[in-house]
């Protein structure tokens, strides 16, 4: 919701923005605020940004870099194939560093591992990023048919209600998730988690849309 209502304020930002705004927004976000616990976790604490100052930069939380960052591979972004490797060579980088340090991380304490698993956290986002490029190259080389561009433009729109609604519905449907676990593997269980709160979002999503100055914004 919080995201929702300052929706129509980043809209006119994002449209005055140059493509030199949008290199430092990223480099603050993600480059400075977002690393800044990485830094210090597995550098040096005083590579980390003091309390204060990541105060004082709630503006360039990757919480809001992400909605900029979609914005700038569609609107500035023209992948080629070497954007496209670069973008393909980003993500399994990522991975190959989240995966390494994510068992690291749980040699050292079993019952706390999951520091990297944050889908704010810049690792994430930067992969997020690099697989839009690699969608958007895929799909620039294809012309789908008018009824697949309707569904792949709805599917858009439910899928960004279902982006602002989903931590609500998350939170009220955790008892889905034990009562799967008991029945299979947690792994299992939290896939068909993640599948239910995804049709109950687009749901909501649906009704959402229905609502005249929501639809506006979304």
């Amino acid at each position: 919701m919080g995201i929702l209502l300052s929706l129509p304020l980043l809209q006119r930002l994002a449209s005055v923005m140059t493509k030199a705004d949008y290199l430092y927004l990223f480099a603050l976000s993600l480059g400075l605020v977002a690393f800044s616990s990485i830094l210090g976790r597995y550098g040096s604490a005083v590579l980390a940004l003091p309390d204060q100052m990541l105060n004082g930069m709630s503006l360039f939380s990757s919480v809001v870099s992400v909605l900029f960052a979609g914005y700038y591979i569609e609107t500035w972004l023209e992948p080629n194939r070497t954007c496209v490797v670069c973008a393909l060579v980003l993500y399994l980088g990522l991975l190959a560093f989240q995966l390494g340090m994510t068992y690291q991380e749980y040699l050292a304490n079993p019952g706390s591992y999951l520091f990297l698993d944050d889908r704010f956290g810049a690792p994430i986002v930067l992969q997020a990023m690099a697989l839009f490029v690699v969608a958007k190259y895929a799909l620039g080389r294809v012309e789908p048919a008018p009824a697949a561009q309707s569904f792949i433009t709805t599917l858009g729109v439910g899928s960004f209600g279902v982006y602002l609604v989903s931590d609500l519905v998350i939170a009220h449907t955790e008892g889905v998730f034990e009562l799967l676990s008991h029945a299979m593997h947690p792994l299992g269980a939290v896939v068909l988690w993640e599948l239910v709160v995804v049709a109950i979002g687009y749901g909501v999503s649906w009704l959402l849309w229905k609502i005249p100055g929501v639809r506006r914004i979304l």
